[in-house]
């Protein structure tokens, strides 16, 4: 195993996959070496010391490929750090009912597998546009009241990576706390 973070994503068209590299350009500017691949292409963890998982709200839920990756990684998951991050229209006025109510579409991903607890869980905007949508879809979005737009929060998602940074890397967190150190203590000349 490496240092290296993996932030892996499924997307339905390429929003989710978009958040997920801007996740990992933030964690990258920290100087971590991070990998982003699409959930889908990847097989192994063995390479990876912690994993950052995405999944858009599709119909009310994760996408399966989504859980199905948790499942068939969970003995992995469970020995080292793991955030989640989900985007939804849910989250389009960013308001605590907002938050309760994307978080209720992770609620049972959580509970189907207890033994990886994430050390971080963003909830995060994401874009519309109806015309590229098939019609049962408009429909959905339509009836929710999901505007059209793009909805990301760059400045948002940029932050979630930051907070999550040291859960996501405790070695990284300690050496910087040495080095902090380091460059505090001024010793004497003539040690």
């Amino acid at each position: 195993m490496t240092n290296t973070i993996l932030v892996t994503a499924a997307s339905r068209r390429g929003t989710t996959l978009e958040v997920a590299q801007m996740i990992a350009d933030e964690l990258r500017r920290s100087g971590l070496p991070v990998d982003v691949l699409p959930i889908k292409a990847v097989t192994d963890l063995s390479a990876y010391s912690a994993v950052v998982i995405g999944s858009p709200v599709h119909f009310g839920q994760w996408l399966p490929e989504a859980v199905q990756f948790l499942e068939d990684h969970r003995d992995a998951l469970s020995q080292m750090p793991v955030a989640y991050f989900t985007v939804a229209m849910t989250m389009h006025e960013d308001t605590a009912e907002a938050r309760a109510k994307t978080m209720a579409f992770l609620d049972p991903v959580l509970a189907a597998l207890p033994e990886i607890d994430p050390v971080g869980i963003g909830l995060f905007a994401g874009k519309m546009d109806r015309k590229a949508l098939p019609r049962v879809e408009q429909w959905v979005a339509t009836l929710n009241g999901y505007p059209d737009g793009d909805f990301r929060n760059e400045f948002s998602i940029r932050t979630w990576a930051n907070l999550i940074r040291d859960d996501l890397t405790p070695v990284h967190a300690e050496s910087i706390a040495w080095e902090w150190v380091y460059d505090e203590i001024a010793l004497p000349a003539n040690l």
